[in-house]
C-alpha cells in the first residue's frame, strides 16, 4: 500500500502521528516532506496495483501535499489507474472522488 501523509500544521501532524503507527514493512511511506506531488505520481506509476491510503487536507478538486500544494487531481486519473483510494481528506469526495471513480478508481 502507498501511504501518503503530509505534516505541516496541527491537523496534518496529528494524521502523521497516527499513520506512523499504522505502517507495515511492506508499505511505501510518503510522509511529511516526502508527501509531494512528484513523489506520489512516481509511486502511482511504479506501484501500479497498490492501494493508496492518504490522510491530508483536501479541496473539492485535489488532495493536498506537503505545504498544502495539490498532490492529486482529476488530471492524474490516468496515472492513478483502477486502484482503491482511501482519502481521509475533507471535501475530496465532492468532485475529485466522483471524477476519479469515472476513470475506474474506487474512491473511499
Amino acid at each position: 500500500m502507498i501511504v501518503f501523509v503530509p505534516g505541516y500544521d496541527p491537523a496534518t501532524n496529528a494524521n502523521l502521528t497516527v499513520a506512523r503507527d499504522l505502517l507495515s514493512a511492506e508499505d511505501l511511506a510518503l510522509l511529511a516532506g516526502r508527501a509531494t506531488h512528484a513523489n506520489l505520481i512516481e509511486a502511482l506509476r511504479t506501484q501500479a496495483t497498490e492501494a493508496l491510503f492518504a490522510m491530508s487536507h483536501g479541496h473539492p478538486d485535489f488532495l493536498c501535499a506537503q505545504g498544502g500544494d495539490p498532490a492529486l487531481s482529476a488530471h492524474d486519473a490516468a496515472i492513478t489507474g483502477r486502484r482503491s483510494v482511501y482519502a481521509f481528506a475533507c471535501h475530496t469526495a465532492s468532485r475529485l472522488g466522483s471524477r476519479m471513480s469515472q476513470s475506474g478508481v474506487t474512491w473511499w
